[in-house]
């Protein structure tokens, strides 16, 4: 890698404030001085003093999340928190209020009252979130406000926000919309729902900046759908209507429903001359780029949107300083990168967890094969941004912080103070140096788990025991794997090698003899025998009885009674 393709990644410039204007409510809603207040909101806020993390770290801490409604960026985002939450042992509960802030309100009282360690806010009402967000900090709960932009008076009561910052990526979004159509002609806008920060964001940030940097473009329609595919279906064909081939372009906020409705509008009127960007990227809006149905979409991606928030939580329960605002990074898709920046982040083995996995399975040739392919991926993707980079290695880092913490290892021995770490990773000078002085910690505390495993009963005689005297819960390689911090497919392989059974095989015939021996010394219906020894349905018992001692339990008990007459 030559040195020009080595960024320095940590050279953070920032967001760029620029200073306010005196009474912004005063310009007209076309210039964007009147909206300072909403676009620079909570950027320079001071924050009220916030909660203590618990001590701990991550794992188990009981985090409650309220998100607004059923939608395919919503249903993405909430994965994205379950699988992060999961990676780190949280205990994270969804709320979903469908659309109804009355229902929202009725749920956060809910959660006041449960105490969770941390709220996570994605408001359906922005006029509602400010009671929620006091509320919460009043009964001294830490709240993350994610994917709305709260009031500014709000901002100094929340711990931290995260999620996209509509404001820069509509500004970026306007302008490559702009170039698109050769700065002139007439356009429409399909707004996202009324009263909401995105609503806003992605109505006025495109108005004020086509009127700063393209004044030949003309707004001639905009409209707000609630994101509903056949309301907005309805909608361009009354623009496409009255205007016909005067609308040259249409900025939708939405790139799943509402733009399937722009995508029949314009197929019915066969206008494929019209030239449509939209905010994204859901895995629909993805495909209408590849499809060509939309030019361009902001990188928006609603898993690691999701994943964020929470991403914030584990770093605020590792005890490290959070900062007020974590954007994800301001990007753009288009047919010419889309492949690039995408593809590779689907990779399953490049995520931080799979490196995680790789640690605690103590697979040494692996863990340095992890950054050496990283290394790789990342020289010659060249739309990765500085932010995604920061982003990315942050993740890992504190991945690597919760190793430490699982196997009970002396944090500072292996990685230094935490408040010195960061700053660690900030001085690397550039992409292979940062990759590499993570591979050499990863690699430390991967000796310092072998060296712990030597020195202590072999593992699967840990589980075994673990098992022996759990054998009665629900119990399965998930729930093992989960206890001893492994992948259930390594713990498989690793039992049956061990032992020559499968674990499943294992657990049976351990809980068939422990039944034997409850019918041997108790006088208890085969259905409470069947309880006790871990199988909640009893016919399942009788059936794998029967399976492997060639018998009912009903004939061993006989048999047992014929021997005790004799």
């Amino acid at each position: 890698m030559t040195p020009s393709h080595t960024p320095l990644f940590w050279e953070n410039r920032g967001k760029e404030i620029p200073p306010r204007p005196d009474f912004p409510e005063s310009y007209p809603w076309e210039d964007e001085r009147h909206w300072y207040d909403r676009e620079y909101a909570g950027w320079m806020v001071k924050k009220e003093p916030q909660p203590p993390s618990p001590p701990g770290g991550p794992k188990g801490k009981e985090v409650m999340a309220l998100v607004p409604g059923d939608h395919p960026y919503s249903r993405e985002y909430q994965e994205g928190m379950r699988e992060k939450a999961e990676s780190y042992g949280i205990a994270l509960t969804i709320l979903d209020c469908q659309w109804d802030s009355d229902l929202q309100d009725q749920q956060m009282e809910r959660v006041l009252r449960l105490k969770p360690d941390l709220i996570i806010l994605w408001a359906e009402d922005q006029e509602n979130a400010g009671a929620m967000i006091r509320k919460a900090y009043s009964a001294g709960i830490p709240l993350i406000a994610s994917n709305f932009t709260p009031d500014e008076k709000d901002y100094p009561y929340i711990l931290s926000w995260t999620g996209p910052d509509d404001w820069e990526q509509f500004r970026l979004l306007s302008r490559r919309f702009a170039s698109l159509m050769n700065n002139r002609g007439g356009y429409g806008i399909i707004c996202h729902r009324e009263e909401t920060s995105s609503y806003y964001a992605r109505s006025w940030a495109a108005i004020t900046e086509l009127n700063k940097g393209a004044p030949a473009m003309e707004l001639l329609e905009m409209a707000s759908t609630d994101l509903d595919s056949r309301k907005t279906c309805d909608t361009i064909r009354g623009w496409l209507s009255v205007h016909g081939p005067a609308l040259k372009g249409i900025i939708c906020a939405d790139d799943s429903e509402a733009q399937e409705g722009i995508n029949q509008a314009l197929e019915e009127a066969c206008r494929s001359d019209v030239i449509c960007v939209a905010n994204g990227s859901t895995p629909r809006g993805i495909r209408f780029i590849r499809e060509g149905k939309l030019k361009a979409i902001t990188y928006q991606d609603p898993r690691r949107d999701g994943a964020l928030a929470v991403q914030v939580c584990a770093d605020y329960f590792h005890g490290l300083a959070i900062s007020g605002m974590n954007p994800l990074p301001v990007h753009l898709l288009d047919r010419d990168n889309i492949l690039d920046l995408v593809a590779p982040r689907e990779k399953k083995n490049s995520t931080p967890d799979y490196l995680y996995q790789l640690i605690m399975e103590c697979r040494r040739e692996e863990v340095s094969g992890y950054f050496r392919q990283l290394a790789e991926d990342f020289s010659r993707d060249s739309s990765v941004t500085m932010d995604y980079f920061r982003g990315f290695t942050m993740e890992i880092l504190s991945n690597l912080m919760n190793i430490t913490r699982t196997l009970e290892l002396p944090l500072e021995e292996y990685l230094g103070r935490p408040e010195n770490l960061f700053k660690k990773l900030f001085l690397q000078p550039g992409m292979d140096e940062t990759l590499g002085w993570l591979r050499e910690v990863s690699l430390e505390i991967l000796r310092s788990q072998e060296q712990k495993r030597k020195n202590s009963t072999t593992l699967i005689e840990q589980v075994i025991a673990y098992a022996a005297e759990n054998y009665h819960t629900p119990l399965s390689l998930k729930v093992l794997a989960y206890h001893f911090n492994l992948s259930s497919p390594y713990l498989g392989r690793l039992f049956k090698k061990e032992t020559g059974d499968s674990f499943p095989l294992w657990l049976n015939r351990l809980r068939l003899e422990k039944a034997e021996e409850l019918m041997m010394r108790e006088s208890l219906p085969l259905s409470q025998i069947a309880l006790k020894v871990g199988y909640a349905n009893a016919n399942y018992f009788f059936n794998l009885y029967k399976k492997y001692r060639g018998m009912n339990p009903g004939d061993y008990l006989e048999s047992l009674r014929d021997n005790y007459k004799n």
